[in-house]
């Protein structure tokens, strides 16, 4: 330290010009140690030749000693640009070394000028410095799209008009790196007018060995210079391993006219990436894959096949793409993808994907409903119950009249499955305006076995102003738990004035075992009533038969009117009374009507009565 003092001690007392030249010819020959002291007296001074002292030596500093300077770079901006003209190679590096790491975009026009330098270490550094600070400031997804990128866009322009003079590769990437951000820059850096780095990123591309150029290729289609280049670039198997770096990028993607660049490609199958390349790709490329293959120039066969591959992708966003790109095809083939969807395991995507084929009927719903009946995915099993439900109520509803009995009984039993808790289908039929479907109502109540939990509906029916469906509720609420409104309602139907009503209430109150309160009314329509609940209150009371009982039916075996005898007849054949053989052989043998003469003799056969008992069949005899 005592060279440096004493040299500090004689330059104080020297003019400020040859202090500056004193403090610069000592840093030439200064030890390490020294130099800390003397980089600070020539940072203090603000003089042309210590300010470029510091330059001309910087490469002999140490790294603390190189930062401080390149902290007070701005005050070195003069003799930047001075060393930078005058310099020698070494005072050149070192210019655009301090340039380098202060990282001012004020200085890059300096940088332009160290590219046309005859010496190549010096040109070399400055592009690699153009190509670092777009990495650096430019390059990063969500970067300040402001004073950076200008200030690199404008001294690119010129590095790419001057590239003839200094052919350096470095500035072609940093040019393509900055476009990834401004894709309407391509223009600015490759034209006519800058011939020359035009034909270098053709080469490079069709190269397609350089990242940051393939990274481009798509963009390159929408400008006409570089289109053919990016359209035998594209076509290439070889473009296929750079989809995960167009993919990251979605500026690229989604600027404007980007679906009719790519439309000029005569082929596209290669482009479309294998689960291989998915497995590799990072989440936000996987993100931009249903936007990627929808722009692509392919079949709708082809784009099916593309969107099917991608719709088993573990990321719930890139089926959610999916979904949307194959709801915008609107064909059946689309719609049978959409299905596989409904089991997705997000609820969002497979709810989305359901509510579309429903609302585009979609002719596989019904087996895809009772499929999702049993997903694991409880809100979609919830949904699709319901919606199945409706379906099956409505198929079982509009079919009921030609369905055989069992085959109803089937349908019936799988739409309570499904529809064990909702009463409002049925509910609403039961009170419909038009009166046959409130008769298919009743019927469907009383064949299902849900006489009990639509009791209360089926009371109301009873002083309905159709007959028929009053009869078939009175006929169903046989099958209802007893309680003493239903019985009230049931002898109140006995005085209706509709036959069928009045035998079917008493059929009802039969198996409720409610006849004993009602047997007055009995008794007077088995003297007044019609043929069917004459012959229906004779049964129910034939159970323990009396005298009265047996003089009543003998009676109306012997009425004038064939139905009354039919209906009698009716009575025999479920009662089986003793005493009535002889009234129904002699209907056998004497009644003038056919039918009820035929079921005379059905009984007769039945319960193997000999018609002629005194006749001896041939052979019998010894």
């Amino acid at each position: 330290m005592a060279v440096s003092e004493n040299v500090l001690n004689l330059t104080g007392r020297l003019a400020p010009r040859w202090m500056d030249r004193a403090l610069a010819d000592a840093l030439a020959t200064a030890d390490p140690a020294d130099m800390p002291v003397l980089v600070d007296r020539l940072l203090q001074r603000s003089g042309r030749i210590a300010s470029e002292a510091l330059v001309r030596h910087f490469h002999m500093f140490a790294d603390p000693l190189k930062q401080r300077v390149v902290d007070e770079s701005a005050k070195l901006a003069e003799a930047l640009r001075g060393v930078g003209r005058h310099g020698g190679v070494q005072d050149r590096l070192n210019a655009v070394r301090i340039i380098a790491r202060a990282g001012d975009r004020a200085m890059m026009d300096q940088l332009n000028r160290h590219l046309s330098s005859s010496e190549s270490r010096v040109a070399r550094r400055a592009a690699a410095t153009m190509l670092q600070w777009t990495e650096r400031h430019c390059g990063q997804a969500g970067a300040d799209p402001g004073p950076w990128q200008e200030a690199m866009g404008r001294a690119l322009v010129d590095a790419c008009r001057t590239y003839a003079r200094h052919r350096w590769r470095d500035v072609i990437l940093a040019a393509c790196g900055l476009c990834e951000r401004r894709p309407d820059w391509l223009k600015r850096f490759f034209n006519p007018q800058h011939d020359a780095a035009t034909k270098a990123l053709v080469c490079m591309l069709d190269a397609l060995d350089e990242p940051d150029v393939c990274r481009l290729a798509p963009v390159m289609l929408r400008c006409a210079t570089l289109r053919p280049a990016a359209l035998r670039a594209l076509i290439r198997p070889r473009a296929q391993r750079w989809i995960g770096h167009w993919l990251e990028n979605p500026t690229l993607l989604n600027c404007f006219g980007m679906r009719k660049a790519l439309a000029e490609l005569p082929r596209a199958e290669h482009l479309v990436p294998t689960h291989k390349q998915m497995a590799g790709m990072k989440s936000a490329a996987l993100r931009q894959l249903p936007n990627w293959i929808d722009q692509l120039p392919l079949d709708r066969r082809a784009k099916l096949v593309a969107m099917g591959r991608i719709s088993g992708c573990s990321d719930p966003s890139v089926r959610l793409g999916c979904l949307r790109r194959l709801q915008a095809m609107r064909c059946g083939e689309a719609d049978a993808l959409i299905s596989c969807l409904g089991f997705d395991p997000s609820p969002a995507v497979a709810r989305m994907a359901l509510r579309w084929l429903l609302r585009r009927r979609w002719g596989g719903l019904t087996r895809l409903l009772t499929r999702l009946v049993g997903c694991h995915n409880k809100p979609i099993r919830r949904m699709a119950a319901a919606h199945l439900a409706e379906r099956s109520f409505a198929s079982l509803w509009h079919n009921w009249a030609v369905l055989e009995q069992n085959t109803r009984r089937s349908a019936g039993r799988a739409w309570l499955k499904l529809d064990r808790r909702d009463r409002s289908r049925l509910n609403a039929k039961l009170h419909a305006d038009d009166g046959g479907q409130r008769f298919r109502a009743v019927a469907m109540v009383r064949e299902l076995g849900l006489a009990d939990r639509y009791s209360a509906e089926l009371i109301e029916r009873l002083e309905d102003e159709d007959a028929k469906v009053v009869s078939s509720a009175a006929g169903a609420l046989g099958a209802a738990r007893d309680t003493p409104q239903l019985d009230r309602a049931l002898r109140k139907a006995l005085d209706h004035d509709d036959d069928r009503v009045r035998s079917n209430a008493i059929e009802s109150l039969h198996r409720l075992g409610r006849l004993d309160r009602a047997k007055p009314q009995l008794w007077r329509l088995v003297d007044e009533g019609g043929n069917r609940s004459r012959a229906t209150a004779l049964w129910a009371m034939s159970e323990q038969p009396t005298e009265r009982t047996m003089m009543a039916l003998t009676s109306m075996l012997d009425d004038p009117r064939p139905s009354h005898r039919l209906s009698a007849l009716w009575v025999v054949g479920r009662t089986r009374p003793q005493a009535m053989t002889q009234p129904v052989m002699t209907l056998a043998q004497s009644e003038s009507d056919v039918d009820v003469r035929a079921a005379a003799l059905r009984i007769i056969r039945q319960r193997r009565i000999p018609l002629y008992p005194d006749v001896r069949v041939l052979g019998e005899a010894g």
